[in-house]
């Protein structure tokens, strides 16, 4: 059984591989059409053809209209029934996760229980993880796969937005 509240949990809803990679995709094609259909955007999905963008956690580029740039972004499909989001901070072996090494500007979360996309900016998100680890309002914790971690719920984060389009 999964376990109901994964920030106590240490698991990451016990998918294999081949589980995630399937929502993942999953989750880049939910968060593109949604972000398409209220702005320009480049899907940098195909890793053959992207593969640069890809070892930079960039999974599409789009057109801010708040300051006309192009902004980067990453998507994840990695929210629990629950409500939770995991930022992987360190890898099994010990080195930085994708939380620290994305090149993005957001990160854009979908829930296959919901369907609901979320999103907040990199920046803050860094901030407040390691203002919460200095001051110990953050819980880090091992899942299965030997990362290590924080589970944020994108319901009660104010630094997590639920998408509009």
């Amino acid at each position: 059984m999964k376990n109901r509240n994964p920030e106590n949990s240490g698991t990451v809803n016990g998918d294999t591989f081949q589980e995630r990679l399937a929502k993942g995709k999953e989750g880049e094609r939910a968060i593109i059409l949604a972000l398409s259909n209220v702005t320009d955007v480049r899907d940098l999905t195909d890793y053959g053809k992207y593969e640069a963008y890809q070892k930079k956690g960039l999974d599409f580029e789009f057109l801010n209209k708040e300051t006309g740039a192009w902004d980067r972004g990453d998507a994840k499909a990695n929210i629990t029934e629950h409500g939770y989001t995991f930022l992987e901070l360190y890898k099994g072996n010990g080195s930085l996760g994708w939380f620290y090494l994305t090149k993005s500007d957001w990160i854009y979360c979908y829930s296959r229980f919901t369907k609901g996309i979320y999103y907040y900016g990199v920046n803050p998100m860094r901030e407040y993880v390691s203002n919460g680890v200095k001051i110990n309002t953050v819980k880090i914790v091992q899942v299965s796969d030997g990362s290590k971690g924080i589970w944020v719920n994108v319901i009660e984060n104010s630094l997590v937005k639920k998408f509009e389009s």
